[in-house]
């Protein structure tokens, strides 16, 4: 939650300017003599209360882990994903917040909206997809082929990824890019994804990726970005148990 909070403060700022400007343009909705002006000025405000709306509802789905109305919260996140968030991006810049904290937070809602649906997979039903920047920048193995060709040397995260795949009995796959990915889903077509990426990646391939449900992990870039990343085994085995039923979690422990 720590790394939500300049993100929610910002939002209670924007959403309380978003709130007087409104109101200042109601008001020259009530004292306006034309009509097209009135017209006009009246859909902006609309739209300027909508957007404040939404960016209330989503500091509070944000710091309430408990959702109990499944359906308002799926018309929210798919609305948020697909109108709110482009929207309100240049507004969270004019406050110095980078696009990060705004993709980690998407990221954040969407594993909520993953884990309210209460949906329960089959270990073979879920895809572990890890990136190329994960294996270590001097291997020279090819493991985005097939997997089995690492030589499991501890020089990297990819090791500790194939351990915890054999051990849930989950496939493992590793790609270069979006696009790379993206075939791949579709030639396996998973019941659920576990992605690790960065901010970017993920919530641009969460959005692409509409039929399937993808719970988002994010790397950790000790050297920078695409650069022997690494990445949290806690919070993988942390996901999995989300997703996978618990008869195949015991039967894979």
């Amino acid at each position: 939650m720590t790394e939500n909070k300049a993100f929610i403060k910002a939002s209670g700022i924007i959403a309380i300017i978003l709130l007087l400007i409104a109101g200042g343009l109601f008001s020259l909705c009530v004292y306006s003599d034309v009509n097209f002006i009135k017209t006009f000025l009246i859909v902006i405000t609309g739209i300027l209360v909508l957007l404040t709306l939404f960016i209330v509802v989503g500091i509070f789905i944000l710091l309430n882990n408990n959702i109990k109305n499944i359906k308002a919260f799926k018309l929210f996140y798919s609305f948020s994903k697909n109108i709110i968030l482009p929207v309100i991006k240049p507004f969270y810049r004019m406050f110095g917040i980078d696009s990060e904290y705004i993709e980690r937070c998407f990221i954040t809602l969407n594993n909520k909206f993953v884990q309210s649906q209460n949906n329960k997979f089959k270990n073979a039903e879920v895809v572990l997809l890890l990136p190329h920047c994960l294996q270590n920048s001097l291997c020279s193995v090819n493991i985005t082929h097939d997997i089995n060709n690492c030589k499991r040397c501890g020089k990297c995260d990819i090791k500790s990824m194939i351990e915890i795949s054999e051990r849930y009995g989950i496939k493992l796959i590793v790609v270069t890019g979006g696009t790379a990915a993206r075939a791949q889903l579709s030639k396996i077509k998973p019941g659920a994804v576990i992605a690790v990426a960065c901010e970017r990646d993920l919530s641009s391939g969460i959005k692409d990726v509409d039929s399937i449900p993808v719970y988002g992990v994010l790397n950790m870039r000790p050297n920078g970005p695409c650069n022997n990343t690494r990445v949290d085994v806690a919070k993988i085995e942390e996901a999995i148990k989300k997703l996978v039923e618990k008869n195949n979690l015991s039967a894979g422990e």
